[in-house]
């Protein structure tokens, strides 16, 4: 017995291992046989892979092919249409692509190089030698020249080609040097040479903006505006820092002696203003002055502009000045825009009893000027509907009883003042049945306007107590301020936030 229990035990796993080695070949004849269709499989996607491969570089080849016939035919049927277009009509379009607005020129009076302007009349002289004579022919399409700071060295010759090739055509001048590093513009630096050669031309002037170092203040330099320009529309010329002690010593006679087509003009610290009796100035709509100025030629020039329609005062006036004085009435019948500073608000403010401003309807003064401008405003509280306060000065309720006569005003901005609790809690009161003014539905805040204190919560106040007054409809209820915008970096952003709660709470 103790011999047949170990055979037993080996016949058993024999056997087991017998089954099991069936079943095993069994499984991998399977295996084999989806390997070997498998590897059929593989082998026929790598023929049908290939045969794409093929496909595809024959077919992107073809499609090549026909790309380039097709622009070949396109371009060749452009230029056939193209020389079948009028001398004229291929002109014009010459024109619309060279001559796009520059928007910022005027409003902003800070007019950059436009690039894609300056290179467009090169780019079309270049395309053929038919739209080559085209474009040389057409004199207008070289009117633009643009000089930036950054190739004023080189800019010579570009300079003198523009002008030779824009024939009499009427030209556009931009030169923003304001930040030119030149010690002194002598007749050797490359920014006297080229004034002198835009200079030369004045008589075609347009569109003219030049920006200044204040070393280049001198007789010499400005004696380019000397010339009579018949054709000037819009005229820049603008130099920073400069004091009024600086523009006195620029005093010339002669500046702009003939512009009888001025629309605008820009005058900052050159001291360069129209001679006054030498020029008919008819057709000038906005003026933006600062410059020394004696009264009798600051008078002799306002009364020659009957249809100025923006006029912007910062003049320094030589003290004592025994014609401050006017010696009769003045109207800006047409004028829309008045902007106030320096001695400009005393001069006028001394004669505002001779002056008249019957359509003004927005005014930018100091916020320290208020005061000293009471009389203007009961001469406008009918017309004006926006207020500017400007300049370092503090606004408070002293200043806010000097304008209780603007009944009409709907706009209130802020710049760079001090606005006092004080101001706006005026504002959210009735007094003698009466509200300070009343129609006003807009605040702005910009530019490092300021409130003091600087936590304070009028302004909430305000809108709260104008809310409510305005719902309950009574006869001289104030209008709902129903805009608010805070602009500045000086008033909290938590003040901000309530603001713009109260606000949606009273919508």
């Amino acid at each position: 017995m103790d011999h047949e229990g170990p055979t037993s035990t080996w016949r058993q796993r024999l056997s087991f291992d017998e089954e099991e080695l069936l079943r095993v070949e069994e499984h991998a004849c399977l295996l084999e046989k989806a390997k070997a269709e498998a590897e059929l499989a593989l082998t026929a996607a790598r023929t049908h892979f290939e045969a794409l491969k093929s496909q595809v570089t024959d077919i992107h080849e073809r499609r090549e092919s026909l790309r380039t016939s097709t622009m070949r035919l396109r371009a060749k049927l452009a230029a056939h249409s193209f020389r079948r277009l009028p001398p004229e009509i291929l002109q014009a379009v010459f024109l619309e692509l060279a001559q796009e607005d520059d928007p910022s020129w005027i409003p902003l009076c800070m007019g950059t190089h436009n690039h894609s302007r300056s290179k467009t009349p090169f780019i079309l002289a270049a395309v053929s030698r038919g739209w080559r004579e085209l474009a040389l022919e057409n004199h207008r399409l070289w009117a633009y020249i643009s000089v930036p700071l950054t190739s004023v060295a080189r800019a010579t010759h570009l300079v003198n080609t523009l002008i030779v090739r824009s024939g009499e055509a009427p030209i556009d001048i931009l030169l923003p040097w304001g930040q030119s590093t030149t010690v002194q513009w002598t007749g050797q630096s490359s920014e006297a040479r080229i004034l002198d050669l835009i200079g030369a031309h004045a008589a075609r002037w347009r569109r003219f903006q030049l920006h200044l170092p204040k070393c280049a203040l001198n007789v010499q330099t400005l004696g380019v505006f000397c010339c009579p320009t018949p054709l000037l529309e819009d005229f820049t010329v603008s130099c920073r820092d400069v004091t009024a002690e600086d523009m006195a010593r620029l005093a010339f006679p002669l500046f702009l002696p003939f512009i009888p087509r001025l629309r605008y003009l820009f005058s900052r610290g050159c001291n360069i203003f129209p001679s006054t009796g030498h020029a008919s100035l008819e057709q000038l709509r906005s003026l933006r002055l600062r410059a020394a100025i004696p009264c009798r030629t600051l008078w002799a020039l306002l009364r020659g502009l009957p249809n100025l329609e923006i006029l912007s005062l910062r003049v320094y006036t030589p003290f004592p000045d025994p014609d401050y004085r006017l010696d009769a009435r003045l109207e800006f019948r047409r004028l829309h825009k008045l902007s106030l500073f320096g001695d400009a608000c005393t001069t006028l403010a001394d004669n505002m009893r001779r002056l008249a401003f019957p359509t003004v309807d927005t005014i930018v003064v100091n916020g320290s000027h208020v005061q000293t401008l009471s009389e203007l405003w009961p001469k406008v509280n009918q017309t004006l509907v926006s207020l500017n306060l400007e300049h370092e000065g503090v606004v408070g309720p002293v200043q806010l009883d000097t304008l209780r006569p603007l009944n009409c005003l709907r706009s209130l901005v802020f710049r760079d003042c001090v606005i006092t609790s004080e101001f706006l809690e005026s504002l959210a009161e009735e007094r003698a049945g009466a509200w300070a003014l009343p129609a006003l539905n807009g605040i702005w805040f910009l530019s490092d306007a300021k409130l003091q204190p600087e936590n304070s919560v009028s302004l909430m106040r305000l809108l709260r107590a104008r809310s409510r007054a305005h719902g309950r409809t009574t006869p001289g209820a104030p209008s709902k301020i129903g805009t608010v915008t805070i602009d500045t970096p000086a008033i909290s952003p938590w003040i901000a936030k309530q603001v713009a709660f109260v606000l949606k709470e009273s919508t």
